[in-house]
This record gives structure tokens, C-alpha cells and sequence, in this order.
């Protein structure tokens, strides 16, 4: 029988799961308060950060337990962070919220992550159960939002808490379900997917056999009418990579995968710039082109650049980005998303390579639909990082995740919870060339540290 003391720990730890659960599906909440309270959203989904940070002291102040593996890089991170933020605030003159803001984005699940092992008190089992369970009504939406091309769902909020992105693409609905973005309903169902593909294998019972068959290849299909390339390479190497955790002994090998996966990313992005992909389709690129300017004010609106005298504007950096011809036609195989990237990532880099202080210490822009950045994002996390923080920041920032997957790979004891999530978080460096969803891939790494084996 449980103690008080572990009946609370027990209800925290659920609790935190919920909240988790909440942030990985950002749209749930929000479309729950719309409907209950007639299209407002009561609180945002940051209020359950809040109640992660609380939930993470209390839980340290009873079992007092940390990942002593992370504390050197994660010391130092912090560290470099806080410096930054006397840079940012006091010598660059920034306003503190936005400073606060970006942090948020960026690095608020770091900040937890070497104490969330206190609130571990969850079977596996239970978790993965929750997330079985919870596919039947993301996929009905997700599927139904595709064959009647419909969003069947309200897009956003009468109070501007809740906005749904990039759900129209070509005339057709990129599914997202619950979760208001298609890629991380395509990583949702990645997740999925390999829980079902593995109970397929190991199922004695026929009915069940074929239960698990059918959910993995709807998983597919998921994946696929999302129309995120990005989703398609987090399934690919995902998948790849549980394969390899199954089969493979050779544990040296595995602690390199992220490696192999930055290899095939940069591979990728060159080839696709060198070949001249990104000049496809003009018509697109000046469309996007003029709405950046738009969205950004940049007639007669001028960059400070914080590490000289002079000005520079967005209008005169996206100049530089040559546009050829070709109009692109289906969804998956259409070129403006990957347009729109090197433009951004081009403002980007002559921004960091403004200065030296630039390069080293950044200049603390990040992507922000809210605040100051208006509708301009990266989406890339490399330049991202290096824009945000400098490359001081980006060789600590990448130092910390290495060992977070270092430490992953020692906690693999052929656990399936365990598999799916570490060969998921090994497509981190492969998917951040072309998105910058850091957030979710350490969202989901605290479901594997929220989660044990020996708990009932």
C-alpha cells in the first residue's frame, strides 16, 4: 500500500504528465476553453509551465534526486545564458520581456531538465497506453480534415491566444488535428507509429496483430497528409534508427547516429541549394518576398545594427536572394516552403556575420509572431541558435544535448518506450536544418524521464 507521501508524488508526477501532454499538443487546450467558453481561451498554455516549474521544485525539495550526467554542460550553459541576458539587457539597451520571451522559446524545458528525474512515478506501460488511446480521436480529426479538405475546427481565437499555422497549402488542408501545426502532428504519429509497429511484431494473438497493423498504417497516412517534408524525414529516420536500437548490440555505434543524421541534413540542404531548388517557382518567392516586407514594416523601417553605426534593412538583404523561374505544383513536391528558408536564412546569416561580436555573442533575435520579430522565422536551428546567442551559445547549447543523448543511450535497458523515444530524439540534428522545433523534441524526452519501469 502506498505511503501519503508516495500517493502525492504519484499525483505531481500525472499531473506534470498532463501538462506535458498539454504543451506537446498545443492546441488541445485551446480548442477545449473555445468551446466551453465561446471561442476565448481562458488562460494560455504558458500557465502550465508554470505549473511544471512548480511541480519540478517541490518534487526536488522531497526526493532531492538529479541527472548528474548533465550538470557540467548544463551549469555552463546557464551560465553563458545569464550572461547574455546582462549583454542583451544593459549593454544592448533590449527590453527585458523580450529577452524573457525568447528564453521561454528557446531553453524553458533545459532549465528542468537535470531535476525532472524527481517527478519520475509513472509506468511506461500507462504512458504508452495514454498514447494509443489518444490517437483514435487525433487521427479521426487529422483524417477527416483531409478527405473533406475542411478544418473543421475553429483556426483561431476570438482573443488572439490561439492561432493555428501553415493549415493551408495549395487549396488543400494540411492535417493537424488537435495540434494546430502539422509537423508535430506528424511527429505525433511518428511516435505512434513505432509503438505499433513493434506490438505488431510481438503480438501472439491474431485479432490484436492485425489491430496494431492496421493503427501503424494509418500512422502512415497521417504522416503523409500532413504535407511536412520535415514530418517525412523525422518518420524516415526515426523509423531507421528503431530498427537499429532493435537490432543492433553495437552501443558505440548507436551514441553516433545524431551524427550520421547531421551528415544526411547538411547533404541535403546543399544539395537542394546548389541545385537551384531554391529558385523554383517566382511568382511564389516575390509573393513571399513582399509579404515579409509587410509583415516586417521595412519601407522606410531600418535594422539597428547594435555592433556599429551604420543601418541595415530587411528589404536590402532579401535583395541580394537571386529568383529564377519555374512554378511549383503539388504539395510535397511544391518548392515555396524551401524559398521562403533561404531567404530567411540568408537575412540571418548577414546578420550574424554583421560584426564579430555578432558572430560570438549574437544578437539575441529569435522568431516571435508576438514580439518585435512580427511574421519573420528561421526555421533552422543552427543559424537560429548562432543568430540568437552566437557561437559561444551554439557550442554549449549543442554540448548539452550531446550529453542528453549520451545519458539517453545509457538509460536504454530494450525498453519500448525507452526505443522509440531516444531513436526519435536522434533525428534532432536531421529535422532542425529545415525547422527549428527544439521545444518538442525536449518536450518529449521528459515523457522518458517521467516514466519508469519498476513504478505499477
Amino acid at each position: 500500500m502506498l505511503s501519503s507521501k508516495d500517493n502525492f508524488q504519484k499525483f505531481i508526477s500525472w499531473l506534470s504528465f498532463a501538462c506535458l501532454f498539454l504543451l506537446f499538443v498545443p492546441g488541445l487546450w485551446p480548442q477545449i476553453s473555445m468551446f466551453l467558453f465561446g471561442g476565448k481561451v481562458v488562460f494560455p498554455n504558458v500557465f502550465f509551465k508554470f505549473i511544471l516549474i512548480l511541480i519540478v521544485f517541490v518534487s526536488f525539495l522531497i526526493r532531492k534526486k538529479l541527472i548528474q550526467e548533465l550538470i557540467p554542460t548544463y551549469i555552463l550553459l546557464l551560465i553563458y545564458l545569464f550572461g547574455e541576458f546582462l549583454y542583451f539587457s544593459f549593454y544592448l539597451k533590449y527590453d527585458f520581456n523580450f529577452i524573457l520571451f525568447g528564453y521561454n522559446i528557446y531553453y524553458f524545458f533545459i532549465f528542468l531538465f537535470p531535476f525532472f528525474i524527481s517527478v519520475r512515478y509513472i509506468n511506461e506501460k500507462n504512458i504508452i497506453m495514454i498514447f494509443l488511446i489518444t490517437s483514435v480521436p487525433i487521427y479521426v480529426l487529422a483524417l477527416l480534415q483531409h478527405f473533406l479538405n475542411s478544418n473543421i475546427i475553429p483556426v483561431r481565437s476570438i482573443d488572439g491566444y490561439y492561432d493555428a499555422l501553415v493549415w493551408s497549402f495549395y487549396g488543400k488542408i494540411r492535417a493537424y488535428s488537435f495540434f494546430g501545426v502539422s509537423l508535430l502532428l506528424a511527429i505525433f504519429s511518428t511516435l505512434v507509429s513505432l509503438l505499433c509497429f513493434k506490438f505488431y511484431l510481438t503480438q501472439k494473438d491474431s485479432i490484436k496483430k492485425i489491430l496494431f497493423l492496421v493503427m501503424f498504417l494509418i500512422s502512415i497516412f497521417v504522416v503523409y497528409i500532413t504535407y511536412s517534408r520535415t514530418g517525412y524525414l523525422i518518420f524516415i529516420g526515426s523509423f531507421i534508427s528503431f530498427i537499429l536500437f532493435e537490432k543492433s548490440n553495437n552501443y558505440k555505434f548507436l551514441n553516433y547516429l545524431p551524427v550520421f543524421y547531421f551528415l544526411i541534413g547538411l547533404v541535403l540542404v546543399l544539395s537542394l541549394y546548389f541545385l537551384n531548388y531554391h529558385k523554383l517557382n517566382e511568382q511564389q518567392s516575390i509573393l513571399y518576398k513582399q509579404k515579409m516586407e509587410e509583415n516586417l514594416g521595412v519601407t522606410g523601417m531600418k535594422f539597428k545594427k547594435y555592433y556599429s553605426s551604420s543601418t541595415i534593412s530587411y528589404a536590402e538583404l532579401i535583395d541580394k536572394t537571386p529568383i529564377s523561374l519555374q512554378k511549383g505544383s503539388a504539395p510535397v513536391l511544391a518548392s515555396d516552403s524551401f524559398v521562403m528558408r533561404v531567404i530567411s536564412w540568408k537575412i540571418a546569416i548577414d546578420l550574424i556575420f554583421n560584426s564579430w561580436k555578432s558572430f560570438l555573442f549574437g544578437q539575441g533575435i529569435y522568431y516571435s509572431r508576438h514580439i518585435n520579430m512580427a511574421e519573420y522565422a528561421c526555421d533552422n536551428l543552427y543559424i537560429d541558435i548562432l543568430l540568437h546567442t552566437g557561437i559561444i551559445g551554439l557550442i554549449l547549447f549543442f554540448a548539452f544535448l550531446w550529453q542528453t543523448y549520451k545519458y539517453l543511450i545509457k538509460l536504454y535497458d530494450n525498453s519500448l518506450f525507452r526505443s522509440v523515444i531516444i531513436s526519435f530524439f536522434s533525428t534532432l540534428p536531421l529535422s532542425n536544418f529545415t525547422s527549428n522545433i527544439i521545444f518538442v523534441y525536449l518536450n518529449i524526452v521528459l515523457f522518458l524521464f517521467l516514466s519508469d519501469n519498476n513504478m505499477e
